[in-house]
């Protein structure tokens, strides 16, 4: 098992640093899972692969500072963090591969649309180009393929906007979580992904992307994202990869341009 690195964001002023912690002791990718969620979900699988790689919590998350101020909830923000953390780390072109899932993969791309000459290589995952794209693919595939009388209680509890109903939470995890999280029975989860839920800062999480799984709230900071004809301007070797080819890379991020990854 390889010996892995973990960082966290640090916050003094209004100055972003990042600095190793001890606490932990995982490979990770430098890059995290979706906004406001602990990045435990990785720990079960990658290092037993030998994979050396290096997390970090961005701040606001659970190993991180967590300061709760919204103005810091950006997209610029955030791209700032993994150009701090590279620098810290002194990654470049030569040793520097982005792995981004899901809010990783947006962030991952913004990064690289910024920052691509520091790349070797790009990892989207389970992610897309377009959130427009993947709020019609949600309601009109990923929604449909639940049982219809769970499908339509989820959307009454959306429509009444009662997300707090401890049965909207519930539809989720026994339908939705166990089919796109992580293909197994609840009560079969390893701890690694139950850290991530137990750890979710979930003002930051509806900040950036609202509350439904169905589709990214309008008036979120992600509710609008679109970076489907920026992607040819990425020449960095990229991979994307998803768990059902028919799903959101298949659907959106690859099929919009074809030649994105031309360096690959």
């Amino acid at each position: 098992m390889r010996t892995p690195r973990h960082v966290s964001a640090r916050l003094f002023g209004t100055t972003k640093l990042h600095s190793p912690k001890p606490h932990r002791c995982i490979p990770q990718r430098l890059r995290r899972a979706q906004a406001g969620l602990f990045r435990g979900s990785t720990d079960g699988y990658l290092p037993a692969e030998g994979i050396e790689y290096i997390y970090y919590d961005q701040l606001d998350s659970y190993y991180s500072d967590q300061p709760n101020d919204p103005d810091l909830w950006t997209i610029e923000h955030f791209v700032s963090e993994v150009e701090q953390v590279r620098q810290a780390l002194g990654l470049n072109n030569d040793n520097f591969f982005l792995f981004g899932q899901s809010w990783g993969g947006m962030l991952a791309t913004e990064y690289a649309l910024a920052h691509q000459q520091h790349l070797k290589g790009l990892i989207i995952s389970n992610m897309v180009s377009d959130v427009h794209a993947y709020n019609r693919y949600a309601r009109e595939v990923l929604g449909p393929q639940m049982d219809p009388e769970v499908f339509s209680e989820i959307q009454r509890l959306e429509a009444e906007e009662d997300y707090e109903n401890p049965r909207y939470e519930e539809l989720l995890m026994q339908h939705h979580y166990t089919e796109h999280v992580l293909r197994m029975p609840l009560d079969e989860w390893p701890d690694s992904i139950m850290r991530t839920f137990k750890h979710l800062n979930k003002d930051l999480y509806v900040h950036m992307q609202g509350y439904s799984e169905f589709g990214m709230t309008p008036n979120a900071t992600l509710g609008n994202w679109n970076r489907s004809t920026d992607l040819p301007r990425i020449e960095v070797p990229t991979l994307t990869i998803g768990a059902d080819p028919r799903s959101r890379l298949a659907f959106q991020f690859g099929a919009v341009n074809s030649d994105w990854a031309r360096g690959a």
